[in-house]
């Protein structure tokens, strides 16, 4: 196949596939499944249950500032996806996040981490590379490596977090119902849940 025609192999899968030739190894119902009667489920409203997600094969949705809010520290926090929903795979929340606002220095021993900056200006730390981005920036921070965050912009910034595996949502849960959050209680909760407080280098 020359490299300069590419579409050629989509548009001969494509005949095959309309053709009924093109048949999945291992999945016999694929053809009466995606025939002509076939037709794509209607969007949810996201509050059906974990179960029948799974069951149904249905879009997970969430609308816009929605989510369990939980509220600590200069955070206000929409968890969009919990381990519950996602079969313990991954926790995905969107953080608002106060001027100056950010946890010290901790590793995690269970959960991977990523950031993804969507308003504000905002420092990270992992191990001892750093990086300052805005909207758009992307920072990933593998579990086992010391690594915070900061809002260094002049206002309310807010992140998308994801977690892999799930289940950290019970940490951000307790830090919320915790009444008199000081630097020593916030050590006992992360300890608890496999978050470890490392001092600030030099």
């Amino acid at each position: 196949m020359p490299a300069e025609c590419p579409w050629l192999t989509c548009a001969s899968l494509a005949l095959l596939a309309a053709s009924n030739r093109l048949i999945p190894s291992g999945f016999p119902e694929a053809r009466q499944e995606r025939g002509p009667e076939y037709r794509p489920r209607a969007r949810t409203s996201g509050h059906e249950s974990p179960e029948r997600h799974a069951s149904m094969g249905a879009i997970h949705h969430v609308p816009p500032g929605s989510g369990t809010c939980i509220t600590y520290a200069g955070q206000r926090i929409n968890l969009k996806v919990t381990a519950a929903e996602s079969g313990g795979e991954v926790m995905i929340m969107e953080d608002a996040i106060d001027a100056g606002a950010g946890p010290p220095l901790h590793v995690h021993e269970r959960e991977n981490e990523a950031y993804y900056v969507l308003e504000g200006e905002f420092e990270f730390v992992c191990g001892e590379d750093w990086v300052t981005g805005g909207p758009g920036t992307f920072v990933y921070a593998t579990r086992g490596v010391p690594h915070r965050y900061r809002n260094v912009g002049p206002s309310t910034g807010r992140l998308l977090f994801t977690f892999t595996p799930a289940g950290i949502e019970a940490f951000f849960t307790e830090l919320g119902n915790e009444p008199n959050l000081t630097r020593e209680r916030l050590g006992e909760i992360m300890r608890a849940h496999g978050i470890t407080l490392v001092p600030e280098p030099g």
